[in-house]
C-alpha cells in the first residue's frame, strides 16, 4: 500500500494534536486518538480501491522500430469501473531502450478507458520483448494508492537505420540513380526473359518454336525472347572481431548493415536480385538471391539479427561459398573492414578467383571521429598525440585500401556516410559493364 500526500499532510497533523492535547493536559491520548482515526481512514481508503481484475492493458506501437531513432509506444489501460478513477500509467521498456520515465496523472472516467504515449529509442539491433506495464490507482478519499502490474507482452524487432535505405530507393523510383537509364533496357534477342509469340520465320531458330501455340494457330509460331540485363548481387556482411568495434553510439557492425540494407534496396528497385551472406569464421546465414518488396523484407529479417563474434573472419571461406552459389557472373559487394596492409594482402590472396569470376568491390568501414580527430587543433600534448595517432590510423586504413585495390579488385575506405553514396556509384557502372 502507497500513501498520498493528502495522507502525509494527515499523518503530521499528529504533531498539531500533540500540541492541542497539551492545552487539555492530554496530549498523547488526542495523539493516539487522531492518529488512531487516520488509520482507519488509510485502510478503508485502501480497501475500497479498484483490484487487478478490474484493469486491462494493450500496447501498440507507431511503426517499426529502428535503431537510433525514436518512435512511439502507446498503452491502453482499460478500467471497468463504476466511478471516475484517479491513476498514473507507466511502462518498462526492455533493455536497450531509451526511454521517458514520467508516468503522467490521469483521470479515468466510469467503465472508460485512457492512454499513455511516450516515445522510446533502440540502443541495440534483434527482437526485444515487452512485458508488463504499470498502473498506479488512488482511492476514492485519495488517501492510499494500490499498484498493479498488468501483462500485455509483445515482441519489437528493432531494425537498422532505414533512412537511408529509403532515400536511395526514392531516388531508383525516379531513375535519378542512372540518369542515361541504361541499366534497364533490355536489347532484343536471344535471351531468357520471354516477351511473346509471333509467326516464325526462316532466321528463327528452330530450338524457339512454341508448338502449343502452333497447334493452336495452325501455322508456325515462335517463342520471342528478351536479353536479360537485370543482374545478380550478392550482398556479403562481415560479422567478425573487428566489426564489434564502436562507431559513435552504435558498432560498425551497425553501420555495415545499414548500408547493406541500402545497397538491397538499390538493386532491387533497379531489377536486380539480390542474395546476403553473414560470415566470420564461416557462413552464417545466407539468403538465396530473389526479387521483389517480399524479399526485401527476408532480407531485413536476416540484417537485423546479425551479431558481431569475437572471431577472425576467413574471407577464404566466403570466397568459396559464394562461388558454389553463384554460377553466372554477377557482383558481389563485401562489407568489412581492412586495419593494415598485411590484411590487405590476405585479402587480396583469399578473394582473387572469386574477383576473377564476378565484379567484386570492397567496402571497408572507417570510423569518422578519425577525421574528427585528425581535423581538430592540437592545442595541448595530449591533442597532439591524439591527433598524430589519428592521422597515423587514417593513412594505414587508406594504405590497406590501396593494396587491395593493386591486386585486382575494387576497393574503397572511408566512412559510412560517404562510403555508401560510393558503393551506390560504383554498383551502377559495374551494372553497365556487365
Amino acid at each position: 500500500m502507497g500513501i498520498t500526500r493528502r495522507a502525509a499532510f494527515l499523518l503530521l497533523g499528529g504533531l498539531a494534536a500533540i500540541g492541542l492535547g497539551a492545552l487539555l493536559q492530554a496530549p498523547w491520548i488526542l495523539f493516539w486518538a487522531y492518529n488512531a482515526a487516520v488509520a482507519v481512514l488509510l485502510m478503508l481508503d485502501w480497501i475500497c480501491c479498484p483490484r487487478k481484475r478490474t484493469f486491462s492493458a494493450h500496447r501498440s506501437f507507431e511503426r517499426t522500430f529502428e535503431l537510433r531513432r525514436r518512435s512511439s509506444v502507446t498503452l491502453t489501460i482499460r478500467a471497468r469501473a463504476r466511478r471516475a478513477l484517479s491513476m498514473r500509467v507507466s511502462d518498462a521498456p526492455p533493455e536497450g531502450f531509451l526511454w521517458d520515465h514520467q508516468a503522467p496523472k490521469m483521470t479515468c472516467e466510469a467503465d472508460g478507458s485512457v492512454t499513455h504515449t511516450y516515445a522510446v529509442q533502440p540502443t541495440l539491433r534483434g527482437i526485444f520483448r515487452f512485458e508488463c506495464c504499470y498502473v498506479q490507482v488512488t482511492g476514492p478519499l485519495g488517501l492510499s494508492t494500490r499498484r498493479y502490474a498488468l501483462p500485455c507482452p509483445g515482441n519489437a524487432p528493432v531494425y537498422p537505420d532505414l533512412e537511408p535505405m529509403r532515400r536511395y530507393r526514392l531516388l531508383a523510383e525516379r531513375r535519378q540513380l542512372d540518369r542515361d537509364d541504361q541499366s534497364s533496357h533490355c536489347v532484343r534477342g536471344v535471351g531468357s526473359e520471354f516477351v511473346g509469340i509471333r509467326e516464325y520465320t526462316p532466321d528463327d531458330d528452330n530450338r524457339k518454336i512454341n508448338w502449343m501455340a502452333t497447334a493452336r494457330v495452325g501455322k508456325p509460331m515462335t517463342s520471342v525472347f528478351d536479353v536479360e540485363r537485370n543482374q545478380q548481387i550478392l550482398l556479403a556482411v562481415d560479422m567478425g572481431r573487428w566489426m564489434h568495434a564502436p562507431m559513435g553510439e552504435v558498432t560498425r557492425l551497425d553501420r555495415a548493415v545499414e548500408l547493406a540494407a541500402a545497397m538491397a534496396q538499390v538493386a532491387i528497385s533497379s531489377g536486380d536480385r539480390v542474395g546476403l551472406v553473414l560470415f566470420d569464421t564461416e557462413v552464417r546465414a545466407y539468403l538465396k538471391p530473389g526479387k521483389g518488396t517480399v524479399h526485401m523484407n527476408r532480407v531485413l529479417e536476416l540484417l537485423y539479427k546479425a551479431r558481431s563474434s569475437t572471431c577472425e573472419s576467413r574471407l577464404s571461406d566466403l570466397s568459396a561459398f559464394a562461388q558454389t552459389r553463384m554460377r553466372n557472373r554477377g557482383m558481389v559487394c563485401v562489407f568489412s573492414y581492412l586495419d593494415g596492409e598485411d590484411a590487405a594482402r590476405a585479402a587480396g590472396r583469399d578473394l582473387f578467383f572469386l574477383g576473377r569470376r564476378h565484379a567484386l568491390q570492397f567496402a571497408s568501414l572507417t570510423d569518422p571521429l578519425l577525421g574528427m580527430l585528425s581535423d581538430r587543433p592540437a592545442d595541448s600534448s595530449h591533442r597532439l598525440y591524439v591527433k598524430a595517432a589519428a592521422i597515423y590510423r587514417t593513412a594505414t586504413e587508406q594504405n590497406a585500401a590501396r593494396v587491395l585495390q593493386a591486386s585486382g579488385m575494387f576497393c574503397q575506405a572511408d566512412e559510412p556516410v560517404r562510403l555508401l553514396s560510393r558503393v551506390v556509384s560504383r554498383y551502377v557502372s559495374m551494372k553497365q559493364q556487365l
